[in-house]
């Protein structure tokens, strides 16, 4: 073997053992991962000579053997904006895999230690840096093939018929789960319909009265109570049915790709998440309508400035986002205010007028018209959930340590025999509902534990919303296929069909638990794909898209402060929008142009 054949093959073999020695250890942290029942029996000796473990360290090396190839390639200059965003992602993955999804608390990875996970982090790094520096070039392929946008024989005809393949693929559920599901918020809405309890605005009021009408009118005509659950989820089939069509056929006027069309329109049908959020009487699935209505409109005034009537469209859906979600405000008057100076001129001054009014509207229903119709103002509670839970966690893992006018405060705050027989990582409710309150105290005492325990504290954050940034989690509740009691009240509404509730429920879970399709039902791969597609506007310097997305971004960081963690349908409108942004990233013909309106 002469010096030049050695010269080639060394940097193969090199290139080969690293890959395998990567292989391994990402082998070693799927295995790890919190799914798996009990990680403290798994043996290092016995995973080197497991064959099963071997062939899937294979399959991993000859993916990363395909990585490094590109890697190393001189035609590819080094990108710290690339290296930087895979950081962020591997911190996200080694943490999320240090969790147990069954107790929802963090565990030490056996024999791995400092020197383990540093290696880990190091393997990841170098994994998601050359991963998404691969999905870049294929997005750029996808931008250098622009499609010409012209008048197309049907294309008036996309939102009739994107609608129509929507609630075909979505009627299955409605028959399998007839009338509907009902969750604990939607029982509580009904029995201020019912006359049960008194009119509350902890969820929407906007929602109630909706759901009051349409549940007397179904009652009315079929003469029973599932006749008036079912009107209500016929309500909620056509509206998201249609606001997806419309939001494809939005998507498709602007970028003028039937692939991307296709593609938005089959996600929006097979995906369960969308399906099964009809099926359920739930005031998320409504405002999910209403934010998407809402940004359509916003992306049409940016990228399409020549259509026109857009604005007064544009005030009533901004009313409509804001009344179905208390929350709301923050995301929805930011998102027309940035718009609105990114538009400047006429068009940009009209619209801050809209969204100034409609938000100033919105203020007055709430503050003003409930209180006169006697409506209940809603308990804040939900607003601590995460210094309550944080509390809790330093508490349950440190009260024998805690001083006693520290315990004193959390006895009077939280109550102490709360915390330590009823704390859920997952929920927030058993706590909520004990809290006194104060919430000036609570944060005082919150900071005070945090300062004695920071690593605590730490940790304790990211047990609270891991779900939401790990995306091997298929989050929490993403099927509410269940009813809650109504029984009591004199109310017959019951599952009609339970058979067919079973297979669809199958099907729902099949999705949860394939790999690679599960990340599609859970929130932490769409918040992975909305950084990315973050950092691809940026580097493109898409102003408009960039001024969409940062409200999009502030709400995602809200998710960390919900109550659930992981619940599927406090991040549906990043679900939803994630994948909108990424095509709109990825086709230049109209979102890399500089807009401008007179």
């Amino acid at each position: 073997m002469n010096k030049k054949t050695v010269c080639r093959c060394l940097p193969c073999l090199l290139h080969a053992g690293v890959a395998y020695l990567s292989a391994f250890v990402l082998g070693l942290m799927v295995l790890f991962a919190g799914s798996y029942p009990n990680p403290d029996k798994l043996q290092p000796l016995a995973l080197l000579t497991n064959s099963g473990f071997q062939i899937m360290c294979f399959v991993l090396m000859m993916v990363f053997y395909r990585i490094y190839s590109l890697f190393f390639s001189k035609k590819r200059p080094f990108q710290p904006g690339f290296l930087i965003l895979s950081a962020f992602f591997s911190l996200f993955f080694i943490v999320g895999t240090c969790q147990s999804v069954s107790e929802n608390t963090f565990f030490s990875v056996p024999f791995l230690g400092l020197p383990g996970t540093a290696l880990q982090y190091g393997v990841c790094l170098f994994f998601f840096y050359a991963a998404i520096l691969l999905i870049y070039e294929k997005t750029e392929e996808i931008s250098g093939r622009p499609e010409k946008i012209g008048e197309k024989p049907g294309r008036n005809n996309l939102f009739f018929s994107g609608t129509a393949f929507l609630l075909v693929m979505w009627l299955p559920y409605l028959i399998a789960f007839f009338p509907g599901s009902l969750c604990y918020d939607a029982r509580a809405q009904l029995m201020q319909i019912w006359g049960d309890a008194p009119l509350s605005n902890h969820n929407p009021i906007f929602d109630t009265l909706v759901y009051g009408v349409l549940y007397n009118l179904g009652s009315f005509l079929g003469r029973s109570d599932n006749a008036g659950v079912f009107v209500i989820i016929l309500f909620q089939w056509l509206l998201l049915g249609s606001v997806l069509g419309y939001c494809v056929q939005t998507v498709y006027d602007i970028t003028g790709r039937t692939m991307v069309r296709n593609v938005l329109l089959i996600f929006f049908a097979l995906n369960p998440t969308f399906g099964a959020a009809v099926q359920v009487v739930l005031k998320d699935t409504v405002h999910l309508a209403a934010f998407v209505l809402y940004y359509c409109m916003l992306l049409r005034l940016v990228l399409l400035p020549e259509e026109k009537g857009q604005l007064a469209k544009t005030a009533v859906v901004c009313l409509l986002a804001l009344l179905t979600r208390k929350a709301s405000l923050p995301y929805v008057l930011l998102a027309g205010l940035m718009t609105a100076w990114h538009l400047r001129k006429t068009t940009g001054k009209k619209l801050l007028i809209v969204t100034v009014s409609a938000s100033a509207l919105f203020f007055v229903c709430e503050n003003v018209m409930l209180p006169l119709l006697h409506v209940q103002e809603a308990p804040s509670r939900e607003l601590y959930s995460l210094f309550i839970q944080n509390v809790a966690y330093i508490t349950r893992n440190h009260h024998q340590e805690l001083s006693a006018w520290d315990l004193e405060t959390i006895d009077r705050l939280i109550g102490l025999e709360a915390i330590l027989t009823k704390y859920d990582p997952n929920l927030a409710d058993p706590l909520k509902n004990s809290f006194t309150e104060s919430g000036t105290e609570l944060l005082k005492l919150n900071l005070h534990l945090a300062c004695q325990y920071p690593m605590d504290a730490v940790r304790g954050l990211l047990t609270l919303c891991w779900k939401y940034y790990y995306p091997f989690c298929s989050g929490r509740a993403y099927l509410y296929a269940y009813m809650a009691e109504v029984d009591h009240l004199g109310r017959n509404i019951y599952f009609a069909f339970p058979l067919l509730q079973k297979l669809a429920s199958l099907y729902v879970h099949a999705w949860a638990n394939v790999p690679v399709v599960s990340l599609l039902m859970g929130p932490g791969f769409y918040v992975w794909m909305l950084l990315f597609t973050a950092m691809r506007i940026t580097r493109k310097k898409q102003q408009s898209l960039m001024m969409l997305m940062i409200p999009l971004i502030i709400l995602t960081l809200g998710l960390f402060l919900t109550p659930v963690n992981g619940e599927n349908r406090y991040a549906y409108p990043v679900i939803t929008m994630a994948p909108v942004f990424l095509f709109l990233s990825c086709c230049s013909s109209a979102p890399g142009k500089s807009e401008s309106s007179t």
